[in-house]
C-alpha cells in the first residue's frame, strides 16, 4: 500500500474517531432531556425563508464533505498496483467529472444562500418594525401560510387589514457609489439594474387571498389592502397607484395616516382569532429543523 495513502488514512482517522465520540456524546445527553415548550408557537418574520436558508447551508456542509471524499479517491488509486498510464483515463477523467459537478452544485448553492440570507434579512427588518405598531394597538403577524406560499405579514387594526409584502434586493455599486433609488410607474419597479413586474401583482394575489379566507372563516366581508415595502431603498413613484410602495423608515407614518373605522372590536377579535390559529403551527424544536426544507 502506498505511504501516500497510509499517511492519508491516519489523518482522518482521529477526525472520523471525534465525530463519532460527539455523535454518541449527543445522543446519550439528549435521550435525556424534554423541550421545556408544550405549546405550538406563532411564526417569527421570516420563518419559511430562514428555514430554507438553514438547509442551504446544511446542504453546503454536506457537499463539501463529499468533495473531501472524492479527493481522496486517487490516493487510493494511487496505492494501486496499476501502472499510471493504465488507471488514468479510467478512473482520472470520471474523478474529475465528479470534481466538477461537486464544485457547480456548492457554487449553485452559495448564489442561493446570498439571495435567501438577503429575503431573510429584509423580512426580519421589516418584522421589526411592523412589531412596533402593537404599541399603537395593531395586531401584527408574520410569514402567514397560504395555500402556495406564505404572506410576509399582516397587520390588523381599526382602520383595517393590510397583507404587506417585504421586497429584499441588492443595490448596485456603480464607481463605488450605491445606487439607491427604485422607480414605481405603472405595476413596474425600475431598479438600476433592472426592472420587476412580479411583486405588484403578487402583492394583489396575497391580499385577495387573505380577504377570500378572512371573509369565509369569520362569515363577514373582510377586505384585505396590499402593501409592499422595499428596504433600503428611496421610491420614486410616477403616477397613481392602487398598491402603495414604501420604503422602512414610512412604516410608521403609512398606518399612522390609517384612521378610519373599518373593524369594530368584535371584527378585530375574530380576524386576529383566525389568524392567529393560522400562525401558531410551528412545534418546539421546528423553527431549526432544517433537514424538511432542501
Amino acid at each position: 500500500m502506498s505511504i501516500i495513502f497510509v499517511v492519508a488514512l491516519v489523518s482522518l482517522m482521529p477526525l472520523g474517531i471525534t465525530a463519532l465520540i460527539l455523535a454518541c456524546y449527543k445522543w446519550h445527553h439528549n435521550r435525556r432531556l424534554t423541550h421545556p415548550l408544550s405549546e405550538s408557537m406563532r411564526h417569527p418574520p421570516g420563518a419559511r425563508i430562514g428555514q430554507k436558508l438553514g438547509a442551504k447551508l446544511l446542504a453546503v456542509g454536506s457537499d463539501i464533505s463529499q468533495l473531501c471524499l472524492v479527493s481522496l479517491l486517487p490516493l487510493l488509486l494511487y496505492s494501486l498496483p496499476s501502472q499510471p498510464s493504465i488507471w488514468f483515463a479510467v478512473y482520472i477523467l470520471p474523478w474529475g467529472a465528479g470534481i466538477a459537478y461537486i464544485m457547480r452544485k456548492i457554487i449553485k448553492r452559495q448564489e442561493s444562500i446570498r439571495n435567501y440570507r438577503l429575503g431573510y434579512e429584509c423580512e426580519l427588518v421589516v418584522g421589526q418594525e411592523l412589531n412596533l405598531l402593537m404599541r399603537n394597538g395593531w395586531d401584527v403577524f408574520h410569514d402567514v401560510p397560504k395555500n402556495s406560499g406564505n404572506i410576509d405579514h399582516i397587520v390588523v387594526g381599526a382602520a383595517g387589514v393590510f397583507a404587506v409584502e417585504t421586497k429584499g434586493r441588492s443595490k448596485r455599486l456603480l464607481k463605488g457609489q450605491k445606487q439607491y433609488q427604485v422607480t414605481y410607474k405603472n405595476d413596474i419597479l425600475y431598479f438600476p439594474n433592472g426592472s420587476n413586474k412580479k411583486t405588484i401583482p403578487q402583492a394583489r394575489r396575497n391580499s385577495k387571498w387573505a380577504s377570500q379566507w378572512l371573509s369565509r372563516a369569520t362569515g363577514q366581508d373582510v377586505a384585505v389592502s396590499p402593501v409592499v415595502v422595499l428596504p433600503g431603498w428611496y421610491i420614486d413613484q410616477e403616477g397613481a397607484a392602487d398598491v402603495p410602495v414604501i420604503a422602512l423608515g414610512y412604516i410608521q407614518g403609512y398606518f399612522r395616516k390609517q384612521k378610519g373605522q373599518m373593524l369594530n372590536d368584535e371584527q378585530m377579535k375574530q380576524i386576529v382569532y383566525q389568524i392567529d390559529q393560522k400562525v401558531r403551527d410551528l412545534k418546539p424544536g421546528e423553527i431549526t429543523d432544517f433537514s424538511k426544507d432542501k
